[in-house]
């Protein structure tokens, strides 16, 4: 599983409401669909685009390397949804990490 150690949002995450994010060049129905997916599936999450640094195997999945973090915006919408995954109710213990969560909620998108 990847790191849950990112403290914020990135400055273009997808998942910021700001003229920033980088989901204003995304596929219109990308940012969606990967609200569906981390709504479906309470295992997974979302990568950080920052901190891929795997590549892709023969069938096309990104394979980890073990440094990648999850995206604390996805995290954080999902937790303004109420909807946090098991790997964020498992951090919830972290005082710290839970704080720059809620910290964050306030920035992302509906």
């Amino acid at each position: 599983m990847s790191n849950m150690g990112l403290a914020r949002p990135c400055a273009n995450c997808p998942f910021l409401d700001s003229e920033k994010s980088i989901r204003h060049t995304l596929h219109p129905d990308r940012v969606e669909s990967i609200k569906q997916g981390l709504l479906e599936d309470d295992f997974s999450g979302f990568l950080c685009h920052k901190t891929l640094d795997g590549a892709e195997c023969d069938v096309g999945e990104y394979e980890e390397t073990g440094n990648e973090h999850q995206c604390m915006g996805a995290m954080a919408w999902l937790h303004k949804q109420g909807r946090p995954s098991i790997n964020m109710r498992l951090s919830y213990r972290d005082k710290e990490w839970r704080a720059n969560l809620e910290a964050s909620v306030e920035k992302v998108i509906d």
